[in-house]
Parts: C-alpha cells; sequence; structure tokens
C-alpha cells in the first residue's frame, strides 16, 4: 500500500500500477519457489511410498500428453527409445520425467528441435535413461552446478531453480546417479536408478 500511495504522489497512477505488477510477479515467483521447495523437501524416506512395476514407456507417455500444447506448438521432433519396465517410486519418477521434459523445452532456444527419450546399458550393465534436447548446451563448470538448489541455467526463463534439484533428490532416493553432457547443440541429461535406499542421507 505504501509504494502504491508513494506512486501516485511522485508519479502517476500508471506508473503504480506498474509497481503492483512488479510485486504481484515477485510474489507469484516466491509463492512458486515455496512450492517447489516444500516438493523438494518431501521426497523423503516416506514409509507409504512403496515400488511398483512400471512400464516407462507408458510413464512417458502419461508426460507427453501433459505437455502436448507446447510441443505441438513449437513442433517439436519426439523420439522415443524402447524403455524398460523397472521397479520404482512411480509418482517421484514421473516428477523426474516431467522436470526433465520442462528443462528441454524451456532451454530450447529454436522451433522445431529434437527432443529424444534415451535408454542404453552401461559397462556395469547398469540401465542408463535420460532426456536429450537440441538447441541449448552448457559449459562443464556450469554442468557442475546444474542440479544445485535454486540453480537457473539461464537467467532469462522462466522458473525457480528447482526443478533439476527436484530431479537430483528423486534419483537419490533411487539409489542412483544424474549427470549433464553437453558440446555443441544439444544437452543430454541422463540417469539411472538402482535399489531402493534404506535410510536418509
Amino acid at each position: 500500500a505504501s509504494l502504491y500511495q508513494s506512486g501516485c504522489a511522485d508519479g502517476t497512477v500508471e506508473d503504480a500500477e506498474v509497481i503492483l505488477e512488479q510485486l504481484h510477479l515477485e510474489c507469484k515467483k516466491a509463492l512458486g519457489q515455496l512450492a517447489d521447495f516444500r516438493e523438494f523437501t518431501d521426497i523423503t524416506c516416506d514409509s507409504s511410498l512403496v515400488r511398483e512395476e512400471c512400464l516407462l514407456e507408458h510413464l512417458v507417455a502419461e508426460v507427453l500428453d501433459e505437455f502436448s500444447t507446447p510441443l505441438q506448438a513449437r513442433g517439436v521432433q519426439v523420439q522415443i527409445d524402447p524403455l524398460p519396465q523397472m521397479s520404482i517410486y512411480v509418482s517421484l519418477v514421473r516428477v523426474l520425467y516431467r522436470n526433465l521434459l520442462d528443462n528441454a523445452v524451456k532451454h530450447a532456444k529454436n522451433e522445431g528441435f529434437k527432443l529424444h527419450f534415451t535408454a542404453e546399458h552401461d559397462e556395469n550393465g547398469n540401465t542408463v535413461l535420460g532426456v536429450f534436447n537440441s538447441g541449448s548446451s552448457i559449459d562443464a563448470d556450469e554442468a557442475a552446478k546444474a542440479f544445485d538448489v535454486f540453480r537457473q541455467l539461464e537467467n532469462n526463463t522462466t522458473g525457480h531453480g528447482m526443478g533439476l534439484a527436484i530431479c537430483k533428490r528423486i534419483v537419490n532416493f533411487h539409489s542412483g546417479r544424474i549427470w549433464v553432457e553437453s558440446s555443441g547443440n544439444h544437452f543430454h541429461i541422463k540417469f539411472y536408478l538402482l535399489d531402493p535406499v534404506t535410510e536418509c542421507n
């Protein structure tokens, strides 16, 4: 209210309305950060969470359906490798893929970019999953910090810097590992999920 009164006294009503709009946006951003942080802290050793057998192809298809409007509007080329059936915390892995897809859509700069849900095996026999997108990249220094809390890969994008941190916590809850590979004009987040954790670190 004091800012609004100041705007009316020192400038115009239009100036005050601009200030109020800025305050509204900042409040909305703060509420979003709180919601993301709550989601981040809620990923704990909750006894109500149980692993279930899930065909990842079906889960990814559900997440893609949520993003159908922006993907179609940008002419995104979607490719999905044959994805395995795994014993996972289904609700958490859905959030994991949702956040990775949201990250790709936000940071890919060109229209018609390639979006590829990958699956391969490493030398230890682990199934390495991932989300690849063209149209964006990151240098090695930034890649090492990509999963930090409140870390945004670019300052000019929307978001609260929690999405990839939540992804890391979900992967850790599955005793797995997540990392970024990037070169040229592509960005590839890879991860694997292992046996359930027995206690929170």
